[in-house]
C-alpha cells in the first residue's frame, strides 16, 4: 500500500509553516506581508501551501488561490486571477456576491464578454476594436485602470475579512500576471491582506523572465522570501515510511533517502515506484523517452515506471490529459480519448487511484504534480502528439481559449488555424494589457504566415500591419532590438508590395524612427521621420491630424537629436498648434518635452520645467506611460542641471516605482531613468541603492539595460574592486556612445590607478572617436574624459620631476596640449550654444576639474592651490566622492605651500567620505599622504610588530626604498628634506644590519618589513 504526503501529517515544516501562520497573524492586524515562498521542483512547496489554506478554512478569512500554467512560450494573461475571479463569483457568502456584484466590470473584462473594456474610449493603440490605428499609443493605456480596478476589489474583500492570497507556480506566470501582481504589493499599506506566490528555483535559468521581477521584489520592504531547502535525512526517513505504512527493509530506506536528496516528491516517488518486494528500479528502469520534458533523466525513469505501470487504458487517458496541460475538463477528455464510459470511468479510476491523476470538485481532473504531466507528455511519439493536439483543437473550438486553440493548431500542424488563434490571441492580449504576451502570439503569426495563403482574408489586417503592431508591442515590453527588426520589416513588405494608403506609409516611417530614437540611431531615425513628413506634407487635416501630430512629434524629436534645432523648433511649434487644436493629448505631452529641450538651446528660452510638468500631467491623463516616463526622466535631469540633487533623485526613484506599477520597468525611457537613477545614486552617496539596481540588472535585465550594468562599474572602481568582467562585456557593445562613454571613464581610472598614461590615451581617444562616430564632436562627456587624461599626464609629470627629467616633463606635456585644445573648444562651443557660462553643475565640476588637473602640469603651488579648491567648490553640489579626491589634491596642494592646518582640515573630510563610502583606493590614498605629511586626520592607529625596532617613519622610508627611490625622491613623497631621507635610510641599515640599500630591502621582503 503506497500512500502520499496529502494523506500523512505534514513532516519537517514546522518552522516554514509557523512563520508563514506569524506572518498572516500580522496581516489580519494590519500589517500586510507578501512572502515569496521558493523551492525546487517537488520540495514541498504546494503540501506546504495545501496545509496552509486547510488551516485558513477554518479561520475567520477570505482564501484566494490561483493557478499559474505552463502554456509554453504563448501566455494567458492573468490566468491565476481569472481563476480566482471566477471562484469568487461562485462564493457562498452574501457578503462576496454582493461585493462582487459591485464590480461587473472587473469580471466582464476577465470572462472575455465584449464591449466591457476598462479603457473604454482610450485612443490606446492595443484596442482591439480600433479598426485603423493611425498613431503610437501609450503602453500600458487602461493597464492602469484594470490594476486600479482589481486592487480595489482586493481591499474590499479585506474590509469584509482579512485576505490571503496564494498564487501557484510562479515561475510560469505570464508577464501580465506578473506586473498586475507587483502592482499590488505596490500598493499594501494597512490593508489586513496577505499574498503568498510560489516558484520552482531550479526552473529560473539565467534569462528567465520571473529573475528581473524576482529582483525588484528584493528591493520592496513588505515582501520576504522563504526558500524550502532539501529536507534532512530523519524527515525524509520518517517521510518515506509514513508513505510505505508496510515495512521497507534498512537498506531500501537509505537508499530512497539518499536518491532522493532531500526532495519528498523525488521520495514519494521512489517509495511507489518500487512496489511491494520489487526494488530492481534502483539500478534504473528503462525509458521510453529519457529524460522527458525537461525532466532529470533518472527521474524520469521513474515517473515513466509508474505510469507504464498503469493498464494500458489508464496510461492512454494519462498521455491523453498530458496535452491538454496542467488539467483538463472530463467531457474534454472523454471525447479526446474516446473510450467506451465504462473503460474511461474504470481507467480514470485507476490513475486517481494511483495517485498520478487528482479529481477536483469542479470536474476537471489534474495531474498531482507537473513533473508526472512533463515525463508522460515526453514519452508520446510524435505521430501520437500531433494526431492529440488536433482533437484537442477540434473539441476546444468552441470553448477553448484563443492561447490554447493556438497551441493545440500549431502542435497539430493546422497552421491556418494556429495563425487565425493567434491574431485572436494577441488581440485578447491586448484587451487585457499584456504587451508581451500580444508580442509572443503576433510574432508567431508572422512566422505562419508565409504558410498560410489566404492570411490577410483570414484576420482582415495587412502583413504590414501586424509586423507594426508587434514593433509597438515589443516597444512596450522594453525590447528595442526586437521593436526595430520588425517596424523593418515592415518596411520591407510595405516596399515590396506597396500599400494605397498613404497612411500606412507614415505610420511605418515614424514608426521606425522612433525604434531607432530609442536606441540611439539618432542619423537613421531622421532618415526615417524626415520621410513620413514628406509624405503628409507641411499641412494636417482634421483627418490626419493625430497621425499627423505624432509623425511631427517624432521628427521634431529626431531633428533635435541631429542637433537641426532650428527645424526642431519650427516643426514642433507648428505640430504643437495641431495637437491643441485636435485634442492630441499624448503627442502633446511629447511635442512639450522636445520644445522645452530646444529652448535650452536658445538664450530666450525659459520655462522648461514647467513644459515638462505639463507634459507629464497631459501624458499621465491620456495614460500613455512612454511619455509619462519621457516626462519625468527630463524633470530629474532638469532638477540635476539645477544642483537639486535630491530633487533629482527624488523625480528618478518615483519614476522607478511608476514604470514598475504600470508594468513597463524597462520600456525605453524607463531604462533611462533606471540608468539615470545609477548615475546620481552614485553621485549622492547612496551607493547602496546603485549596487540593488546593478547587481539586478546584470544578473536578470534585458540587453536594453547594458548601460545600466555598464555605469555600476564607477562604484567598483571607486571602491577598489575587480571589474574586469564588467568592463570586457561593455567593451563588446561600445559602438553605442554611452557606452563608448563609460568604457572611456572606467578604463581611464584604470591606466590612473596603474600609472599608465599611454593607456589612459588609448581609453580615451578611442571613447572620442566611437561617439563622435554617431554624435556631435562637442559632446559634454567628453570634458570628464580629458580631465581624467590630464590627470594621467600630471601624475607622470610629477614623477618626471622627481628624478629632474625635464625632457620627459615636456614631452609629456606635449601629448596632452591638443586633448587641452580639444576640451577648451567644447567648452566654448558648448556655452555659445547655450547662451550662458553654465553648463550644469555637473558639467560646470568637471570644467573646473580639469583646470585643476591642467595645474599640476606647471608645478605652480599657488595656482594649484586656487584651482583645487574651486574644484571642491565646484563638486559641491552633492558630488561626494569626486569632492573627497578633490580635497585629497588641495591638501597636497596645501602641504606644498606649507599650509599644513588646512591641508589637515581637507584630508580629514577626504577620509571621512571615504570611509563612509567604503572607497578603498581613496581611503588608502588619504592615509598615505596623512603618513607622509605626518597629518592627523582621526585615522585608526596601528603600529607595525616586526622585531626591528622600525620607527614608523623609517617604515615609510623602507616601504619607498623597496620601491627604488632615491633619497631625494623619498623626501619629495614624504615632505621632508633629503638629508633628513638619508639619515632615516641610515637608520634602516643599522637596525637590519644591512651592508647597503639592496640588503637592507632583501632582508626586509624575508622578514616579511615590506607593505603590499
Amino acid at each position: 500500500m503506497v500512500r502520499t504526503s496529502s494523506q500523512i501529517p505534514l513532516l519537517g515544516r514546522a518552522r516554514e509553516l509557523e512563520r508563514l501562520l506569524a506572518v498572516v497573524g500580522s496581516s489580519r492586524a494590519g500589517e500586510p506581508s507578501t512572502i515569496l515562498l521558493a523551492g525546487d521542483a517537488g520540495v514541498g512547496k504546494t503540501r506546504l501551501l495545501r496545509e496552509l489554506g486547510d488551516w485558513a478554512a477554518g479561520e475567520d478569512l477570505i482564501l484566494l488561490v490561483g493557478h499559474c500554467v505552463d502554456l509554453g512560450e504563448l501566455g494567458l494573461p492573468y490566468l491565476p486571477f481569472t481563476e480566482i475571479l471566477g471562484a469568487l463569483t461562485h462564493d457562498p457568502d452574501p457578503g462576496v456576491a454582493e461585493m462582487m456584484a459591485a464590480h461587473p466590470g472587473v469580471v466582464s473584462l476577465f470572462s472575455g464578454e465584449p464591449g466591457q473594456s476598462l479603457a473604454t474610449g482610450s485612443p490606446g493603440r492595443t484596442d482591439p476594436d480600433l479598426p485603423d490605428r493611425v498613431a503610437p499609443a501609450p503602453a500600458g493605456s487602461g493597464q492602469r485602470q484594470l490594476f486600479e480596478a482589481i486592487a480595489t476589489l482586493l481591499f474590499e474583500l479585506a474590509d469584509l475579512r482579512p485576505v490571503l492570497l496564494v498564487i501557484e507556480d510562479l515561475h510560469w506566470a505570464d508577464q501580465s500576471t506578473r506586473d498586475l501582481l507587483r502592482f499590488l504589493i505596490s500598493r499594501l499599506t494597512d490593508q489586513p491582506v496577505m499574498i503568498i506566490a510560489s516558484y520552482r528555483t531550479d526552473d529560473l535559468h539565467r534569462r528567465h523572465p520571473l529573475r528581473p521581477w524576482l529582483a525588484e521584489m528584493a528591493r520592496v520592504e513588505i515582501v520576504d522570501r522563504l526558500v524550502l531547502a532539501p529536507l534532512d535525512d530523519p524527515d525524509m526517513a520518517a517521510l518515506v515510511r509514513a508513505v510505505r505504512p508496510d515495512r521497507l527493509s534498512d537498506a531500501v530506506l537509505r537508499r530512497i533517502v539518499e536518491r532522493a536528496e532531500g526532495n519528498p516528491f523525488y521520495a514519494e516517488e521512489l517509495a511507489a515506484a518500487g512496489g511491494s518486494g520489487d526494488f530492481g528500479f534502483y539500478a534504473g528502469v528503462a525509458s521510453a523517452a529519457g529524460g522527458a520534458g525537461g525532466v532529470p533523466d533518472g527521474l524520469s525513469d521513474i515517473l515513466l515506471a509508474r505510469l507504464e505501470a498503469l493498464p494500458t487504458d489508464a496510461q492512454h487517458v494519462v498521455r491523453v490529459a498530458a496535452i491538454a496541460g496542467r488539467s483538463v475538463a472530463h467531457e474534454v477528455l472523454a471525447a479526446v480519448a474516446g473510450l467506451p464510459s465504462p473503460a474511461l470511468d474504470a481507467a480514470i479510476r485507476e490513475a486517481v487511484n494511483r495517485y498520478i491523476l487528482v479529481a477536483e470538485d469542479d470536474g476537471k481532473y489534474q495531474f498531482r504534480h507537473a513533473l508526472l504531466r512533463e515525463s508522460a507528455y515526453g514519452d508520446l511519439l510524435p505521430g501520437e502528439r500531433v494526431r492529440l493536439h488536433a482533437a484537442f483543437a477540434e473539441q476546444l473550438a468552441d470553448t477553448g481559449s484563443a492561447a490554447e486553440l493556438a497551441l493545440h493548431y500549431r502542435e497539430s500542424n493546422d497552421l491556418a488555424g494556429a495563425l487565425g488563434a493567434s491574431w485572436q490571441a494577441a488581440r485578447d492580449a491586448a484587451r487585457l494589457r499584456g504587451p508581451v504576451e500580444q508580442l509572443q502570439h503576433l510574432e508567431r503569426l508572422l512566422s505562419l504566415w508565409p504558410s498560410v495563403p489566404d492570411a490577410a482574408q483570414r484576420i482582415g489586417r495587412s502583413y504590414v500591419d501586424a509586423a507594426l503592431e508587434a514593433s509597438d508591442a515589443a516597444s512596450d515590453a522594453g525590447e528595442r532590438t526586437r521593436s526595430i527588426k520588425l517596424a523593418r520589416l515592415a518596411l520591407e513588405r510595405l516596399e515590396a508590395d506597396p500599400s494605397p494608403d498613404p497612411g500606412l506609409a507614415v505610420r511605418v516611417q515614424y514608426t521606425l524612427g522612433q525604434t531607432l530614437l530609442n536606441a540611439d540611431r539618432d542619423a537613421e531615425a531622421y532618415v526615417h521621420t524626415s520621410a513620413a513628413m514628406d509624405v503628409l506634407g507641411p499641412e494636417s487635416t482634421p483627418q490626419n491630424a493625430r497621425t499627423w501630430a505624432w509623425a511631427a512629434a517624432i521628427h521634431m524629436r529626431s531633428s533635435f537629436f541631429n542637433g537641426k534645432y532650428e527645424e526642431s523648433k519650427s516643426i514642433g511649434e507648428a505640430a504643437l498648434a495641431v495637437a491643441e487644436k485636435y485634442g492630441v493629448d499624448d503627442a502633446r505631452a511629447d511635442l512639450l518635452i522636445t520644445i522645452a529641450r530646444v529652448y535650452e538651446k536658445h538664450p530666450e528660452g525659459s520655462g522648461s520645467v514647467d513644459r515638462l510638468a505639463r507634459a507629464l500631467e497631459l501624458a499621465r491623463s491620456s495614460g500613455d506611460i512612454g511619455t509619462e516616463m519621457r516626462a519625468t526622466y527630463n524633470l530629474a535631469v532638469a532638477a540635476f542641471n539645477s544642483g537639486d540633487l535630491t530633487e533629482a533623485v527624488r523625480v528618478l526613484k518615483a519614476g522607478n516605482r511608476r514604470a514598475v506599477e504600470t508594468g513597463v520597468p524597462y520600456g525605453a525611457y524607463a531604462t533611462e531613468t533606471l540608468f539615470y537613477t545609477v548615475h546620481a545614486c552614485f553621485i549622492a552617496g547612496d551607493w547602496a541603492t546603485v549596487r540593488s539596481i546593478v547587481d539586478a540588472c546584470r544578473a536578470y535585465g534585458p540587453e536594453s539595460t547594458r548601460h545600466v550594468v555598464a555605469a555600476g562599474m564607477y562604484r567598483g572602481v571607486a571602491r577598489g574592486e575587480d571589474v574586469s568582467a564588467d568592463l570586457a562585456e561593455a567593451r563588446r557593445w561600445s559602438e553605442l556612445p554611452i557606452l563608448a562613454i563609460i568604457v572611456g571613464i572606467v578604463s581611464a581610472e584604470l591606466a590612473i590607478a596603474a600609472g599608465s598614461p599611454a593607456d589612459a590615451r588609448t581609453a580615451v581617444t578611442d571613447a572620442i572617436e566611437r561617439v563622435t562616430a554617431l554624435w556631435d564632436t562637442t559632446f559634454m562627456a567628453k570634458i570628464r574624459l580629458i580631465a581624467l587624461l590630464t590627470c594621467a599626464y600630471a601624475d607622470q609629470v610629477e614623477r618626471l620631476r622627481m628624478v629632474r627629467d625635464a625632457a620627459g616633463v615636456t614631452s609629456a606635456r606635449a601629448e596632452v596640449q591638443p586633448f587641452l585644445d580639444d576640451a577648451a573648444e567644447v567648452i566654448s562651443s558648448c556655452r555659445a550654444e547655450r547662451g550662458s557660462d553654465s553648463l550644469g553643475v555637473e558639467a560646470d565640476a568637471w570644467v573646473l576639474r580639469l583646470a585643476a588637473e591642467s595645474s599640476r602640469l606647471d608645478d605652480n603651488g599657488a595656482d594649484a592651490v586656487r584651482a583645487w579648491r574651486a574644484a571642491v567648490h565646484g563638486f559641491g553640489y552633492g558630488d561626494r566622492y569626486e569632492q573627497a579626491r578633490s580635497r585629497l589634491r588641495l591638501a597636497e596642494a596645501l602641504i606644498a605651500t606649507d599650509q599644513r592646518p588646512e591641508a589637515q582640515a581637507e584630508a580629514r573630510l577626504a577620509y571621512a567620505v571615504a570611509r563612509e563610502l567604503g572607497a578603498a583606493p581613496l581611503v588608502a590614498a588619504v592615509e598615505s599622504l596623512a603618513r607622509r605629511a605626518r597629518l592627523d586626520i582621526g585615522a585608526p592607529t596601528s603600529a607595525r610588530s616586526d622585531g626591528a625596532g622600525l620607527t614608523r617613519r623609517e617604515q615609510e622610508v623602507l616601504d619607498l626604498l623597496a620601491r627604488g627611490r632615491t633619497n631625494r625622491q623619498i623626501g619629495k613623497e614624504l615632505f621632508i628634506s633629503e638629508k633628513t631621507a638619508s639619515v632615516h635610510v641610515s637608520n634602516i641599515l643599522g637596525k637590519l644590519h644591512a651592508s647597503g640599500r639592496t640588503e637592507a630591502v632583501t632582508i626586509a621582503h624575508h622578514r616579511g618589513l615590506i607593505s603590499a
